[in-house]
Parts: C-alpha cells; structure tokens; sequence
C-alpha cells in the first residue's frame, strides 16, 4: 500500500513537470502578443515576438494569411512613426492569433517595398529568408529593397508578381529548377550580373531584365517559344544566342544593349511579332551597337525578306 502511493505521488510529480515544460505554438514561435484592426483590407493582425520584433499579417482565410506592410495595419487611423521592417528578416511559416494557427502562404503587394514603408523610400531590409509554405510573391513584394543583394525562392513559390524585385539590390538568385510563373517587370532595374532561365519557361515575360546594367551573361534553353518586349532591354549584355526554338519575339527585346556587338539567331524560321505584345509595330528594335546577326545559313534570305526583320536585312549573315 505504501509502495503503491509513491509511485501515484511520484507519477504525479513526473506529469506535473511535463505540463510545466510543455509550450504553446505561440512560446515555440517566440509570440508574446498580438493586436487585430478591421478596415477596408479585411482583418490585419499585429504580431509582437519575444526579440521585439513585430511583423503584419492579412487574413486570407480561417487558416491562411500573407505577410503586409504596416500600413495596412495603420490604413484607417493612420500612424508617424518610423517603424519598418529591417535587417535580417525571417519570414514565419505560420503565427498564433486567439488561439488560432495560421499559415503563412504569401509576401502581399508591397510588403517590404521602401515606396510603401517610409517617407524616405529608403528599405533598411539586408535579408529575407522565406519558408516553404510560401506559394505567391505578389507585385512590388522586395520593390526597392536596396540593400537586399540576394534571396533563395523556395520551390513551393508558385507565382511572382509583377516588378516583384525590381530596383532592389538583388545581385544574385537561382531560378534555375523553379517552375513558377513570373509575371512582368520581376527583376527588372536589379543588380542581377548573370541569369539562367528556368527550363519550367516558354516565355520570358514583358521587361522581365530590363535596365539590369550589370547583367552581362544569360542562358537560354532550347524549350523557349518567346521573348517578350522589353525583356533585355537596357542591359549590359556582351553576347545573346535566340534558341532554334523561339517563334515570337517583342519589338524591342533587346533595345539599347550597347555592348551586345553581335546577334546570334538559331531559328530556322525567322521569328515573328509576339502576337501577346505590348506594342503595335510591326518589327522590334536592337541596339543600334549590334554589327552583325548571324541567322542559319539556309535561312539568309528568308530573314532578309522578313517584314519583320526588314530594318536589319544589311547586317543579316549566314553562319
């Protein structure tokens, strides 16, 4: 019988201990509070973590939220303090608010672009780092960002956003094995110095690398049907190879690339006007420093007579 009551004492100390070290999501994801606003957004929650940091969330659904600036918080009521997002920034994959797990499933419109931050337009953001429950990236997410120089976008990114990135920082990023689809502008104006194109890519998008001047390098794959316009326009490319098969080009893929000398161009049928263009014209315009585009040899003639490529017949070779 006293055996038998130290062990019940005993057992209920042991269970006693446990539920003391046990923690909620919210102490495991270092939450200490939070605060909630309704306005013509939809429900924005504050959340307050344990190194003082804070971060906004927009409530997508029962379970789901996207990451927002502050300014969605303050939207109705308004705020001057400087507060913004800055340094190094780990996006959670999930937050605790009323007791309720959320998942984190989106960078909203704007969430860390300088123009929607401060007063200043200047971004105090040196890293993000996203979590693989992130599936969209929307417009102007990084816009601005300046002193981010790179990023790792998980594969479970599903959509970029238009000028997602553009006029950040951003040096360096592999796209390489993403399947997502980009909209326009994503990295345009950004310090991009080389690129390899996702083999997941029919079409690059609308001034997906336009004014990237330090761009110099790019790797295309045989799978692209199209450039878009814009898409290198301004950029700092010494040399460009159009893959055999390409059948639509933009009008002005590669306007103003005033180190790119010479035109390489594979296709056997001279590409044609993207029909999903921007522009009315009905030929596209190349740096005026290209010298030569060099077409299959079988093919001169055909390019030469292109209504499309008509304005370049005189510096059209075979190869």
């Amino acid at each position: 019988m006293k055996k038998t009551l130290l062990f019940a004492l005993a057992l209920m100390l042991l269970l006693a201990t446990f539920a003391g070290c046990h923690k909620s999501d919210a102490d495991v994801l270092g939450i200490i509070g939070t605060e909630e606003v309704e306005n013509h957004f939809g429900t924005i929650v504050k959340v307050f973590y344990s190194d003082s940091t804070k971060m906004y969330f927009h409530l997508l659904s029962d379970t789901t939220a996207e990451v927002v600036n502050r300014n969605w918080f303050y939207s109705e009521e308004g705020e001057s303090s400087p507060w913004i997002y800055r340094g190094d920034v780990v996006i959670p994959d999930r937050f605790v608010h009323n007791g309720k797990t959320f998942k984190v499933t989106c960078i909203g419109e704007g969430a860390f672009s300088a123009s929607v931050q401060n007063y200043e337009l200047v971004s105090l953001v040196s890293s993000v780092e996203l979590p693989n429950s992130i599936d969209t990236i929307r417009s102007r997410a990084f816009s601005e960002c300046v002193h981010l120089t790179s990023i790792d976008i998980p594969n479970s990114v599903k959509y970029i956003g238009d000028a997602a990135f553009g006029g950040s920082g951003l040096a360096t990023v592999d796209i390489r094995n993403s399947t997502c689809t980009f909209d326009n502008n994503v990295f345009c104006a950004t310090c991009l110095t080389s690129i390899e194109i996702p083999v997941s890519m029919e079409k690059i998008p609308f001034g997906m690398f336009s004014m990237c001047f330090s761009l110099t390098s790019v790797t295309l794959h045989d799978h692209i049907t199209c450039i878009g316009d814009g898409a290198f326009e301004s950029t700092g490319l010494t040399s460009f190879e159009i893959p055999a098969s390409v059948k639509y080009l933009g009008v002005n893929p590669l306007d103003n690339c005033s180190s790119l000398t010479t035109l390489v161009c594979h296709p056997i049928t001279p590409p044609e006007k993207d029909p999903e263009g921007h522009y009315y014209e009905d030929y596209f315009m190349l740096s005026n420093a290209i010298e030569r585009i060099l077409v299959p040899a079988q093919s001169v003639d055909l390019y030469k007579e292109s209504h499309f490529w008509r304005w370049y017949k005189d510096i059209i070779v075979g190869m």
